[in-house]
């Protein structure tokens, strides 16, 4: 294993020695900017705690079914926006929303620091399986 260098400034260290502080308090979980639950039907809006162009790499969105018991959190889905191109971008979600292969799309369009839903999303037939598809999380990763 290679040797990490150690800057000392006036006798002062300013980097650390050691491999493992090195990628100590290193988490991979990212942080959660916006937790709720909505269908991004038209007029329904997220705006994160933290902006798109402030995130280390983008947006994970979290989606879940939801029913009359609710959003099922167990059962879920995600979708990442990349912050080198998810500015101005109209986001298409590819949700699986059931044990069957029906596959729906939900839109939503993406500023630096708003999700807006879509009118597209509003229409709650069986057809339209993505009806049943609720956001419960934003992250920042």
């Amino acid at each position: 294993m290679a040797d990490i260098v150690q800057l000392v400034e006036n006798g002062q260290k300013k980097y650390i020695k050691t491999h493992v502080q090195a990628v100590e308090g290193i988490g991979t979980k990212g942080e959660l900017l916006w937790s709720g639950g909505l269908l991004m039907e038209e007029g329904q809006t997220v705006t994160p705690k933290k902006k798109l162009s402030e995130c280390a790499n983008g947006w994970l969105l979290k989606y879940g079914r939801y029913n009359a018991a609710g959003i099922q959190k167990n059962w879920y889905g995600s979708v990442f926006i990349p912050k080198e191109v998810g500015l101005g971008l109209r986001a298409d979600w590819l949700p699986h929303a059931g044990a069957t292969s029906t596959y729906s799309v939900k839109l939503i369009e993406v500023s630096d620091s708003v999700l807006k839903g879509h009118n597209n999303n509003t229409n709650p037939t069986p057809s339209n399986a993505a009806y049943n598809m609720m956001l419960f999380e934003v992250w920042s990763i």
